[in-house]
C-alpha cells in the first residue's frame, strides 16, 4: 500500500515538473495598448485602445499557447522608463520595451474603423432605435530581437444593439456604450487571435530563444535560466544577427541576414542567466540563441 502511494506520488511530482518545463518554455508575449486611429471618437476614446488590449490579452491567455506578460509590469515599466503606451508606436518602440519586459514578442494594434448605423421609429413620443456597431482592428507581431515584423492581420466584427425611449430619453445606451464597445471588438479579437494561435509555431521558431549578453574569456553569459528550462549540458545555436533589410516604401524592417557562428553548451546555469562554453565556432555579445 505505501509503495502504490509513493508510487503514486512520483507521478504526480514528474506531471508537474514535465507541466511547468513545457509552461516555461511558451514563447513570452506582451501586448501593448492599441491605438485609436478612428475620426468619430465615439464613447471614450482614451478607453477604446485600453478596451481593445484588454480583450485582446484574455483571448490570448485562453489559448494557452503563449505565455502572456501582465498589463500591470507592462504599465509599471512605462511609468519607471517615462516611455509612451500609445500613439505613433514603431517597431523599435515596441523592440525597446519588449526587451526591458523579457519578452521574445511584441503585439502592437490600431482600430482603424469604429461606426454605427442606426435604424429606428417613433409613435407618440414612444419607439426605439436598432443599431449595428461595426469595428475594423489591425495587428502586428514583431520580433524583439530583430525589429522584423513576423506576422500582420485585419478583421473585422459586427454587434447589433437596441435602444428604447420615451421622447428623448432612451435607455440602454449611454450606460451601455462600454459594454457595447467590448461586444463589437469581441468578434474582430476573437478572429486575430485565433490566427495568431495558428501561426505560434513559426512564430516560436522565429522569435528565437535568448541572447548572449556578455563573453568574457571562454565564458559566454546567455538571458536564459532555469526558469527557462535550462539545464547543464543543454546545446545552442549561435545565430549572428547581420544588416537588416528595410522597406524602402514604409521604412519597416522587412527581415535580418542571419548567420550561423557557432554552437554553446550550458555550464553552470542559474535562475535567470547560464554560463555557457564554446563547442564550436565563436560567440559575441549581442548574438541569438536558438535551441
Amino acid at each position: 500500500m505505501k509503495k502504490s502511494i509513493v508510487a503514486i506520488l512520483a507521478v504526480c511530482v514528474l506531471f508537474a515538473i514535465v507541466t511547468s518545463a513545457v509552461a516555461q518554455r511558451k514563447t513570452r508575449i506582451a501586448v501593448l495598448r492599441f491605438e485609436d486611429q478612428t475620426t468619430t471618437h465615439w464613447w471614450q476614446s482614451d478607453k477604446m485602445g485600453d478596451a481593445a488590449a484588454d480583450v485582446f490579452m484574455t483571448e490570448l491567455l485562453n489559448t494557452g499557447t503563449f505565455s502572456v506578460i501582465e498589463r500591470a509590469r507592462l504599465n509599471d515599466i512605462l511609468k519607471e522608463h517615462n516611455l509612451v503606451a500609445q500613439g505613433g508606436v514603431t517597431p523599435q518602440s515596441a523592440v525597446q520595451l519588449g526587451k526591458l519586459l523579457g519578452a521574445q514578442l511584441m503585439v502592437v494594434g490600431s482600430i482603424t474603423e469604429f461606426g454605427t448605423e442606426v435604424h429606428g421609429a417613433r409613435f407618440r413620443g414612444i419607439g426605439g432605435n436598432v443599431a449595428t456597431y461595426r469595428c475594423m482592428i489591425d495587428v502586428r507581431v514583431i520580433n524583439v530581437e530583430t525589429s522584423e515584423i513576423l506576422y500582420a492581420d485585419r478583421q473585422g466584427s459586427n454587434y447589433r444593439g437596441v435602444a428604447v425611449g420615451i421622447n428623448s430619453f432612451e435607455a440602454g445606451r449611454d450606460a451601455d456604450y462600454g459594454k457595447v464597445a467590448g461586444a463589437t471588438m469581441s468578434g474582430a479579437v476573437e478572429k486575430l487571435v485565433a490566427g495568431l494561435a495558428d501561426a505560434a509555431a513559426n512564430l516560436a521558431s522565429s522569435s528565437g530563444f535568448g541572447m548572449i549578453a556578455d563573453v568574457d574569456g571562454g565564458d559566454v553569459y546567455i538571458n536564459r535560466g532555469s526558469v527557462d528550462g535550462i539545464k547543464p549540458g543543454d546545446k545552442f545555436r549561435v545565430i549572428r544577427l547581420g544588416k537588416k533589410i528595410i522597406d524602402p516604401e514604409t521604412g519597416q524592417v522587412m527581415g535580418q541576414k542571419r548567420e550561423d557562428a557557432g554552437v554553446i553548451e550550458a555550464v553552470d546555469v542559474m535562475d535567470k542567466m547560464s554560463i555557457c562554453k564554446i563547442v564550436s565556432g565563436d560567440a559575441q555579445k549581442g548574438d541569438a540563441i536558438e535551441k
